[in-house]
């Protein structure tokens, strides 16, 4: 998968100061601001991979922050649930089917009228919007 051209870690870094300076955030909001500036640079630390097979080959890891909220962090393990996910679906399609804006469906409820879920139920298929179909 290619890398983002612009990561979430830039924009705090370029942002955050000021975004910090002018809103009111919770220490774990800060926390997680600064976690996801950090992540993965110098600021952590980190290690030299050297090639075992005397290539000279070197590269350099940097520590991640393991922040719950870093999309590096969390990019692998969102991976592995979007798999676990895509093999549970049926060979189908799926259709996300709503009610129709009040103006379709004027003539079925009368103003000020809550609809209560069996009315949905009963709404008839032209009165509802399915995007795709």
């Amino acid at each position: 998968m290619p890398r983002p051209a612009l990561e979430v870690a830039q924009i705090f870094c370029h942002h955050g100061p000021d975004y910090r300076k002018n809103q009111r955030l919770s220490p774990g909001q800060h926390k997680a601001m600064r976690d996801i500036e950090r992540c993965r640079t110098a600021r952590l630390g980190g290690h030299v991979d050297v090639c075992n097979q005397g290539c000279g080959y070197l590269a350099i890891s940097y520590n991640s922050c393991r922040n719950r909220h870093c999309p590096k962090c969390q990019s692998l393990q969102q991976a592995k649930w979007l798999a676990e996910r895509l093999e549970r679906l049926l060979p189908t399609q799926y259709f996300h089917c709503y009610p129709a804006p009040r103006t379709q469906s004027a003539s079925l409820v009368q103003p000020g009228t809550r609809l209560q879920p069996p009315l949905c139920q009963r709404l008839p298929s032209s009165a509802a919007v399915c995007p795709g179909l």
